[in-house]
């Protein structure tokens, strides 16, 4: 709580000297608490993205739960941000072709859960995935051409 604003301002100052655009991945129920933050990330000219609403991996909630956190945390971002929210990240980075459809619906236009590395079972990881973007079949998020 209390050390988070003044660590985002000096990573906003610090990325400002080093001229660096980022994307801040953030969940709905801090940015009700700190939207002062996300105002000073959009003022400084960086993106705000999903984090869903709570830090709770999509696996362990229905899809319609998912879904209902999902419209939520965008709607809370948008409106403080005053601008579009298109990417996501899910909590733990546990994500799977589901959720992902369900983003495209929603109106999200990239997903950054998907990352390779060793797979630790309860927790993140995809070790068949590529290190170029990646697009699991059926999908329809970021260039729907390259999606089957």
């Amino acid at each position: 709580g209390e050390g988070l604003e003044p660590l985002v301002k000096l990573i906003l100052n610090t990325f400002n000297q080093l001229d660096i655009d980022a994307t801040f991945f953030v969940q709905g129920e801090v940015a009700l608490e700190y939207p002062q933050l996300i105002e000073a990330v959009i003022e400084e000219g960086h993106e705000i993205a999903s984090h869903d609403m709570h830090h709770v991996s999509p696996r362990t909630r229905s899809i319609g739960q998912f879904v209902k956190d999902i419209i939520e945390s965008k709607n809370i971002l948008e409106r403080i941000a005053k601008e579009k929210v298109v990417g996501y990240r899910a909590p733990n980075l546990e994500l799977e072709t589901m959720h992902i459809n369900k983003l495209n619906e929603l109106g999200f236009s990239y997903d950054s859960s998907v990352y390779p590395c060793v797979y630790i079972p309860g927790h993140y990881g995809y070790m068949m995935a590529p290190m170029q973007p990646y697009h699991p079949p059926g999908c329809q998020v970021r260039q729907p051409s390259l999606c089957p």
